[in-house]
């Protein structure tokens, strides 16, 4: 009986859009909205009425840009069969390498471990400022006072979700989407930042590196979303399940000195996966039986 149309961006100030300032247009861009035309907005108001959908979106979008690093966020599963190209995946650390809010390339958590109090709160702060001043359009981080709000400074809700989204990629935290309304300035978000991140006090070397290494994994491994629905996705996730039930049935009853061999006979039925149980085992296997274990059962290099 009737057909929805969420409309995108025209190009035609009006009522909805006239309150846009360049900073507003600018990152809707960089998440790949673009203006239309009132030509192309009524060719797709009519293309509208024809459609058998009962919702239509009608919107100008950069294919291009959707999904990409500059979006600050991976992209929305609801647009990846529209994007010409899928998000760069994160990279283990090479030293200087990338440019931006990370300079030398490195995940944050590992390029704060080793560093001193008052240095890994410079590195939060510079961080917070220069993924704010992204959002907001300016050249740098210099630009976004430390000690001033979020709200003074321009943010609004939209704006808050994109630094929140940026946040979450640069830390590989879950932060709420409250977040600059509970941190309401730089200053005091790195200060939190550098709470969620700080490194366990029992946590030596290996266990630094043991999580170094998993990153390295987790870089590796595709979306899973892009992988062809060709059994390949099955595959993959077959062998992840497998892995996960030898490391929970290794720790069953396995102490310091008598684990269990990661190389587990074939005819061993797995346990059930059970995450504090691995998370025990991870602890306690040395970083080389780990490395050497993931690289044969999951063949990274």
């Amino acid at each position: 009986p009737g057909v929805s149309v969420a409309w995108g961006l025209w190009a035609r100030s009006s009522g909805m859009t006239g309150h846009l300032a360049e900073t507003d247009l600018t990152r809707l861009a960089r998440m790949g909205v673009l203006p239309m035309s009132d030509a192309d907005g009524l060719r797709l108001f009519g293309a509208a009425e024809e459609s058998a959908e009962s919702m239509v979106l009608a919107a100008a979008l950069d294919t291009h840009a959707l999904g990409t690093a500059d979006a600050g966020t991976a992209v929305q599963p609801m647009l990846r069969g529209l994007t010409k190209r899928a998000a760069p995946p994160r990279r283990p650390a090479t030293a200087g390498a990338g440019t931006g809010p990370e300079p030398d390339g490195a995940p944050l958590a590992r390029r704060l471990a080793g560093l001193g109090e008052a240095e890994r709160r410079r590195v939060l702060l510079r961080t917070v400022r220069e993924h704010a001043a992204i959002v907001l359009g300016h050249g740098s981080g210099t630009s976004v006072p430390a000690d001033r709000g979020f709200l003074d400074i321009g943010f609004d809700s939209l704006t808050a979700v994109e630094l929140r989204n940026r946040l979450n990629t640069a830390t590989g935290l879950r932060l709420p989407a409250t977040l600059i309304f509970e941190h309401p300035d730089p200053a005091r978000l790195a200060d939190h930042l550098g709470t969620e991140l700080a490194p366990s006090e029992a946590a030596g070397d290996e266990d630094v590196a043991l999580h170094a290494e998993l990153d390295r994994l987790e870089a590796i491994l595709p979306d899973p979303a892009l992988l062809p629905d060709d059994g390949t996705r099955a595959a993959l996730v077959a062998r992840l399940q497998d892995l996960l039930s030898r490391w929970s049935g290794a720790s069953d009853g396995a102490g310091a000195g008598d684990r269990t061999p990661l190389a587990t006979p074939a005819d061993r039925a797995p346990a059930p996966v059970v995450e504090a149980d691995v998370a025990e085992h991870l602890k306690s296997a040395a970083p080389d039986e780990l490395f050497s274990f993931l690289d044969r059962e999951l063949g990274s290099s």
